[in-house]
């Protein structure tokens, strides 16, 4: 994959730049594919962790909404995000990898059913007893829509209510599975709605809790196989049972 994206930068002509893009287009589908397998099989033995640390709700929404635009470019649609989070909280604590993961499926799957009209991403909350935040995220699309009778199997596993996509897109019918998953390992769930030529309403919530600023240590929480329910690892404590420690982390990312 890193070599087809340095070929891309190099003279080619009309022909070869077909070729490339074809590639490349191949090379994604296959490595989210693999992605999506080792994810499934990661959360079915209770391996599948989450990484909470601060991180911004309102930029990852913004910049994914941003990312998909550029999907929609030979499309009649319009990306928006609606953000209406109480209090206008803006910074959360919670696993912003796999919060995006849910968000950016959601958009991939409406821009794939909408030729035309709008794609809104929508954010808002409430407060909890315990000053967390259910948040909620809904991905609006004036899309072809999904039939009642499909709608009930759309979160199982390699479910996809349309064949023609499925070979289109080169779907495995995970992301949605994955997604009501990962939802339900941060205390919430997901839902839809939709309505034959008229489009769908996919939504998520999460339970997140306000960042104060304040300084902390990233905390991980792994899926129990056996019951799905969050466990904080033993290094999850906070800094007041905890000296400061430094580390020095190198990184080398190839893709």
């Amino acid at each position: 994959m890193g070599m087809i994206e340095s070929l891309q930068t190099t003279n080619l002509d009309t022909i070869q730049k077909d070729c490339l893009k074809y590639l490349k287009f191949s090379a994604d589908a296959l490595h989210q594919n693999v992605n999506y397998f080792l994810d499934t099989s990661k959360f079915e033995c209770g391996m599948l962790e989450l990484f909470m640390k601060p991180f911004s709700l309102y930029e990852l929404a913004d910049r994914l909404v941003h990312t998909y635009q550029y999907a929609v470019v030979d499309k009649e649609v319009e990306m928006a995000l609606d953000y209406n989070v109480r209090d206008s909280v803006r910074n959360f604590i919670g696993d912003d990898f796999r919060i995006r993961q849910i968000i950016a499926n959601l958009l991939s799957n409406a821009v794939k059913y909408t030729d035309a009209g709008t794609i809104t991403t929508h954010i808002g909350s409430e407060i909890l007893s315990c000053g967390s935040h259910l948040v909620r995220v809904s991905v609006v699309d004036t899309g072809k829509g999904i039939p009642e009778p499909a709608l009930v199997k759309l979160f199982d596993a390699f479910t996809q209510f349309d064949g023609d996509a499925r070979r289109k897109f080169s779907g495995t019918g995970l992301g949605l599975y994955l997604c009501k998953k990962l939802s339900k390992l941060m205390e919430g769930d997901v839902s839809v709605e939709s309505n034959v030529g008229q489009g769908s309403t996919f939504s998520f919530t999460v339970k997140l809790a306000p960042y104060s600023g304040e300084e902390m240590l990233e905390a991980t929480v792994r899926n129990d196989a056996r019951g799905n329910e969050g466990i904080v690892s033993e290094d999850a404590v906070s800094n007041e049972s905890l000296h400061q420690r430094m580390y020095r982390i190198l990184i080398v990312e190839d893709n």
